[in-house]
């Protein structure tokens, strides 16, 4: 899923009417190693873990469900440049995750979370700077701003290429 599959994404949801439908935001997450939470990189498997979201609208019969995460174009570049790279949406629907946390929201909110979801998807990817927990959270935040969800980022280690 590109961003033009992003804006399209947004046109999904309004097939369905605004009144009387229900809508939710979920955050949900993959943490690197099932049997320990508190290990921070499967070196294994090379993997950090994973944030996305999933955003839903219902209207009687209808219904629209997106699960969406935000990667880096090509994923071993993290591990070897520092710089912001190209990144992608790609759709999560079977991704593995480990915890939740799930929102209702209104109509119009559910507007703004696909508005955000347009802009945040144009951002660079950076494993440091801009990842997919912090995409996932700007979504999530987008309807929360007196409340926001907010996670400690963690101190990664520099890479060996600038």
């Amino acid at each position: 899923m590109n961003i033009q599959s992003t804006c399209q994404l947004a046109t999904s949801y309004s097939t369905i009417p605004d009144a009387g439908a229900t809508c939710s935001i979920e955050i949900l997450t993959d943490i690197p190693v099932d049997s320990n939470p508190f290990i921070y990189f499967n070196w294994r498997e090379g993997s950090a873990g994973h944030a996305f979201v999933q955003v839903k609208k219902s209207n009687g019969l209808q219904s629209v469900q997106q699960t969406i995460g935000f990667y880096p174009d090509h994923p071993w570049k993290t591990m070897v440049f520092e710089t912001p790279l190209s990144q992608k949406i790609v759709d999560n629907q079977h991704h593995e995750y480990n915890a939740s946390l799930r929102m209702d929201i209104s109509p119009a909110e559910l507007q703004t979370v696909l508005n955000q979801a347009i802009v945040s998807s144009r951002k660079a990817y950076s494993i440091k700077q801009y990842n997919c927990t912090d995409f996932a959270l700007d979504l999530f935040n987008s309807v929360r701003a007196d409340n926001p969800l907010n996670i400690p980022k963690y101190n990664i280690p520099s890479n060996t290429v600038p």
